[in-house]
């Protein structure tokens, strides 16, 4: 079973500390408690993801085919002209 949801009402040490989306506390309440970035709890599933999808190469032979060349009847001035046309008046 897989549950998706966002607290509605948090209570720390008996009292009521978030509850409608407003934070009722003061300086002085609660406890750090130090942990490392990243729990492996919450980012296994992105570190399999990058795992199984890190690109492969795929092993082909090298193609040995005729290769054709193909001559442009177009110059490098005709493809730049239909750039610089002035706009009609």
């Amino acid at each position: 079973m897989v549950c998706h949801g966002v607290p509605l009402v948090t209570i720390s040490r008996g009292k009521v500390v978030y509850e409608a989306g407003v934070f009722s506390v003061s300086a002085g309440d609660g406890k750090f408690i130090p942990r490392k970035p990243f729990a492996e709890y919450v980012y296994k599933r992105i570190k399999q993801r990058d795992q199984t999808c890190t690109p492969t190469p795929v092993e082909r032979e090298p193609y040995k085919g005729e290769v054709v060349t193909v001559k442009s009847t177009e110059t490098k001035e005709d493809s730049l002209a239909g750039i610089r046309k002035p706009a009609p008046p």
